[in-house]
């Protein structure tokens, strides 16, 4: 229980302090200008996911083996060349399409091309972390770094009431952790399993290969989040699409900080003795969620209440509509934790490949929540749960026995009640 709260720490303080930066924006700045700040971390999150989502997955199991270890070493040579160049061509591309009265606003976000090279940069001392169950060390450095990146960027908003806060805020977080992460590695000899251990271990005798394949996944999977967004632009105008990143950010702060951080906890609680039987998958599996479930659904009821009887009565009435969105996109928290954790588990089931064309078809998905948005982004928020939910259930279809059932359930009855506290508040 303890590591899956320091995981969860580890997770939730640069979310935190993004939503705070996000919600001080909606004070100063308009929603269209968000909207702008929205394409760009949209070229971050899409590269991110890639490459930085898709090595953590095999990150842990592939330190193991000297064949794992050569290819993070790769990895951590080539993505910052790769992913500055394709991050900076994004990114320019967006500056000369946006109108000329736009275009300064957007300048600040440049430095995003730089976020490639240090989230590259710790892939293997975050995994040696989590191998040696840091996850408090790895809390504090996170920690440490959003509270850094805090300081900074409120008073910058304040000053300045650009998106040089936000921009800031989010590039001296990856920064802060990367330095902390490996600093603190070095401190430390790390001892190389043994060849009879990594002999167990056989989701990493081809890493090139497993992590083609999951970032194949990653990238679908960010379609499916992020699709909606991409087509909210053009179709519903950056205000409508400034709105909806709002509520994204106040819903899914917390909701995604669990569902990576109790991930990150299942992996290698799964693949530690490299029994992956489906009785063994499905307890482990049970007992970590077991206890994020209730964490989650906890976390849910608090946004739901800090939105209606916290932040509804500071911001102006522009924003209504993006707090109605969020307290329906809070729900997708439940499905989310659990479809984090059915990627680990059907990398052990060794049918990860099922996993891209499920995401797929929750990719098509943001075709009518995008056009729902055009009308009210609540029917795109509710589009958005029923996506989610969807998604899963073809999840846990494909996994079947390995799925663990019991948590399942817990999860299913908790988020109905959830469901219907949020239907009462929104009224009809």
């Amino acid at each position: 229980m303890k590591a899956l709260i320091w995981a969860f720490l580890e997770r939730v303080f640069p979310r935190m302090a993004s939503a705070l930066v996000m919600l001080g924006m909606t004070f100063f700045i308009s929603p269209s200008i968000v909207g702008v700040y929205a394409l760009a971390i949209l070229v971050v999150t899409f590269f991110q996911s890639a490459s930085d989502a898709a090595i953590r997955q095999i990150a842990v199991p592939a330190i193991r083996t000297d064949a794992g270890r050569k290819f993070l070493a790769r990895y951590s040579q080539r993505t910052p060349i790769i992913g500055g160049l394709f991050t900076a061509f994004l990114l320019g591309t967006i500056y000369t399409t946006l109108p000329p009265e736009t275009r300064t606003a957007f300048i600040p976000v440049i430095i995003f091309v730089l976020i490639p090279a240090i989230t590259a940069r710790r892939v293997t001392a975050i995994a040696h972390h989590q191998k040696l169950g840091n996850w408090k060390a790895l809390a504090r450095f996170q920690l440490t770094a959003a509270l850094l990146s805090f300081l900074v960027s409120v008073p910058v908003l304040l000053l300045t009431h650009s998106l040089l806060a936000p921009a800031l805020q989010l590039f001296i977080t990856e920064l802060g952790f990367t330095i902390l992460s490996r600093r603190a590695l070095t401190e430390h000899s790390v001892e190389e399993d043994s060849q009879s251990e990594t002999d167990a271990i056989q989701e990493t005798q081809d890493p090139g290969r497993e992590f083609m394949h999951l970032s194949l996944y990653s990238i679908v999977a960010w379609v499916q989040t992020q699709a909606d967004r991409v087509i909210m632009g053009p179709l519903a105008g950056t205000a409508r699409l400034g709105e909806y990143t709002v509520a994204t950010s106040i819903a899914r702060s917390a909701g995604d900080a669990i569902s990576t951080s109790t991930a990150n906890v299942l992996r290698p609680r799964i693949f530690k003795n490299g029994d992956t039987r489906a009785e063994t998958v499905r307890a482990g599996a049970d007992s970590v969620l077991m206890k994020a479930t209730p964490i989650a659904a906890a976390a849910t009821a608090a946004t739901i209440a800090g939105v209606e009887f916290v932040l509804r009565p500071f911001l102006a009435s522009e924003w209504d509509s993006s707090l109605d969105a969020a307290i329906i996109l809070s729900l997708t928290t439940g499905p989310t934790l659990f479809a984090w954790c059915m990627t680990v588990i059907l990398i052990a089931a060794k049918r990860i490949r099922w996993a891209a064309p499920i995401k797929m078809i929750g990719a098509l998905c943001a075709i009518p929540i995008a056009f729902a948005a055009v009308q009210s982004i609540q029917y795109a928020a509710s589009l958005a749960v029923v996506r989610e939910v969807l998604v899963l259930g073809l999840l846990t279809l494909v996994a079947r026995r390995y799925t663990p059932w019991i948590s399942f359930c817990l999860m299913l009855g908790l988020y109905a009640m959830l469901a219907v506290v949020a239907a009462l508040l929104l009224g009809p």
